[in-house]
């Protein structure tokens, strides 16, 4: 009943999210149209330009690296295989049990159960299957789907049943970002799915070395969160001969189209800093057989996006002439792993690993044991386990020494970081900028100065607003310097007519711009939609504070086309991480005089958030390579100031106030 009840109200979520955007707040319609339109442009050229095996496999080969470094698979690989442990046997008449403890990496315990044929004809193929999120407690999830391990050892086939992270009998969550909103997860490039594809890979090590295992006759499947796993371990692993990934993927349109991130957890999505497609990334599984499954009325992943996705994903199938590879079961039904939907899967393992061509239409009786006999720690959790702290500790971390402003070293290191951000991090930014097409409203006094609401174009369908003033009588005074203050007002607020706004500050002889940017001041998104926003964005790799960056980029080129702005006498001012957005735009830019930043945050674990950053730099590096730069006010951490003065030790960075800052 509570199955039925969950699938009835994700139906009715999917069919309400997928109606007229109309009656939502006007700046999340703007953002999910703007998110649906690049998505399906992209998705419509995926494949422009490739006609050949020879073109897609130099496509290929990027493609796969990227994936590798997004899932924190870019590391020098194990040369060992994992410690493995058999904790318990059991024998049955078709088959053997054991419970593995399986280490794959210092202190990352892995607990599975190995199913292995008893007719004496070994070695066996071998199947690798990835458990969905169903609940057992301390048996681990594997349990919920021990009749597939059990059914194919009886028919010939190797099993190896894995718990997954979060359900498994060591745990740690998968929804990190989906339930405790740690986004400093996306700066740290950590999610879930990378950890679960690489203990399968390393598990993998481990089987080849037994005498059981066929190594040439490796398949993956499983269901759910299983399906996500299996099809990204078909991805990344070329020993995967034939997979059959059910009900775990759909096309990256219909995630956006569909609103489906309030469906998954973090297990569904690499941290997606290359944007790339999950079509995209399906095509690394040409020319393999490939079985994607799905039910007709599976709300989770909708059929008309399943079949998009394959669809494209078979573009590249027929290059190798190998479109009978790529085939797909649809079966009635929703969201479950029913027999209906297993038949299918058993059918095509037997084809392609034991020749043997057969229509199943039920599985009969399935000899299972009971979840006790399943358990794989028997002796209590290791206590040097690191699992738990994973998320903190998966995703290399990089490393800095502050080198002094003006050194090679320093030139050197700021011309690397600036190409690393633009195709690493920031890759989403427009190719061509769009024209700024300004709308301005009325100009006002307000102490002083001359004010007017504006707003321009920053990507083609977005535009920043915010509010221009001039002092009284700017006419015959020249170029003027000017602040660009970036709004940092958060959450959807009401004018109560108070006048301690930005842009009544006294600015002196100077052109301000208060920029809002994505998601602040007058374009606040509604609080019940924006963390799901958050998460949609990484789908297709970014992030809303990465789209701030631009926003200020773009702000800072239509503050320099204004006739009575001297453009080389600019200053960035912001807050908090908002401010260290400022700070990169900086970076990138290369041309503004100065940044001054208010309390600063120390690290990216605290915000701005980027997708993956913390492998690439840190706060304190990227305030360290523009010193002479950077001015501060508020509450300096101790890791900014230590770098600021190794960089520029002559340098006084460090104000009581804003004032002080822009003398």
């Amino acid at each position: 009943m509570k199955l039925l009840l969950t699938a009835f109200l994700s139906l009715l979520f999917c069919i309400f999210a997928a109606g007229p955007l109309a009656g939502w707040n006007e700046n999340y319609a703007a953002l999910q149209s703007h998110f649906e339109r690049v998505t399906k442009e992209r998705f419509n050229a995926l494949f422009d330009g490739i006609k050949t095996v020879k073109d897609w496999e130099s496509e290929r080969s990027a493609v796969r690296a990227k994936l590798l470094q997004m899932l924190g698979h870019g590391r020098d690989w194990p040369r060992e295989p994992p410690a493995c442990r058999i904790t318990h046997r059991v024998e049955r008449r078709d088959y053997v049990l054991e419970c593995l403890v399986l280490q794959t990496d210092p202190g990352v315990y892995v607990t599975a159960n190995f199913y292995i044929p008893r007719d004496g004809r070994a070695p066996y193929p071998l199947i690798i299957y990835q458990s969905g999120h169903s609940g057992r407690g301390l048996y681990g999830n594997k349990t919920a789907f021990k009749h597939h391990g059990a059914w194919l050892a009886a028919h010939g086939i190797s099993v190896l049943i894995m718990d997954t992270i979060e359900l498994g009998e060591l745990q740690v969550t998968h929804h990190g970002v989906y339930w405790n909103k740690r986004y400093d997860l996306y700066s740290r490039g950590y999610s879930p799915l990378g950890v679960e594809v690489y203990n399968a890979r390393r598990v993998i090590d481990y089987l080849v070395t037994r005498p059981e295992v066929d190594k040439e006759k490796i398949g993956a499947t499983g269901i759910s969160g299983g399906g996500v796993c299996t099809f990204f371990l078909t991805l990344t692993d070329n020993r995967i001969k034939a997979a059959a990934p059910v009900s775990g993927e759909c096309s990256s349109v219909g995630q956006i189209e569909g609103r489906l991130a309030v469906e998954h957890c973090d297990c569904m999505y690499p941290v997606n800093s290359f944007g790339l497609l999950f079509s995209e990334m399906g095509a690394l599984a040409a020319p393999r057989p490939f079985l994607p499954c799905n039910a007709e009325s599976d709300p989770l992943y909708p059929l008309p996006y399943f079949e998009q996705m394959v669809e494209k994903i078979r573009e590249v199938y027929n290059l190798y002439g190998k479109g009978q590879n790529l085939n797909t079961a649809v079966v009635p039904g929703g969201h479950a792993d029913s027999e209906i939907i297993r038949l299918p899967v058993y059918a095509f393992f037997l084809k392609e690993f034991l020749g043997l061509d057969t229509t199943l239409t039920e599985h009969g009786p399935v000899d299972t044991l009971a979840a006790e006999e399943l358990l794989c720690i028997r002796d209590g959790y290791p206590l040097d386990e690191r699992l738990t702290r994973i998320q903190e500790e998966f995703m290399p971390r990089a490393q800095f020494v502050p080198q002094p402003v003006g050194s090679a070293s320093a030139a050197g290191r700021l011309h690397e970081l600036t190409e690393t951000l633009r195709s690493e991090v920031f890759t989403f930014f427009p190719k061509k900028d769009s024209p700024f097409e300004p709308r301005w409203e009325e100009s006002r006094r307000i102490m002083k100065r001359e004010h007017k609401r504006v707003s321009f174009n920053s990507f083609p369908d977005l535009r920043v607003q915010g509010t221009y003033s001039l002092p009284e009588k700017a006419m015959g005074k020249g170029r003027l310097p000017a602040v660009l203050f970036l709004e940092d007002r958060t959450g959807i607020e009401y004018d109560w007519g108070g006048g301690t706004k930005p842009q009544n500050y006294d600015w002196g002889e100077r052109a301000v711009l208060v920029a809002e940017t994505l998601d602040l001041g007058a374009r606040a998104i509604d609080d019940s939609l924006r963390h799901q926003m958050r998460r949609e964005a990484t789908i297709i790799g970014r992030s809303f504070d990465g789209m701030r960056v631009y926003e200020i980029l773009r702000s800072l080129d239509f503050l320099r086309s204004l006739p009575e702005v001297d453009p080389q006498r600019i200053a960035i001012v912001g807050k908090g991480p908002l401010g260290v957005n400022g700070l990169y735009a900086a970076l990138l830019d290369g041309k503004v005089k100065r940044v001054v930043l208010g309390s600063p945050p120390a690290s990216h674990t605290q915000g701005p958030y980027y997708l993956g950053i913390l492998t690439h730099t840190d706060i304190p590096e990227v305030i360290s390579l523009i010193a002479d730069k950077v001015k501060l006010y508020g509450e300096v951490p101790p890791e900014i100031e230590s770098a600021l003065k190794t960089a520029a030790p002559e340098n006084v960075f460090k104000f009581s106030n804003l004032a002080e800052c822009l003398e």
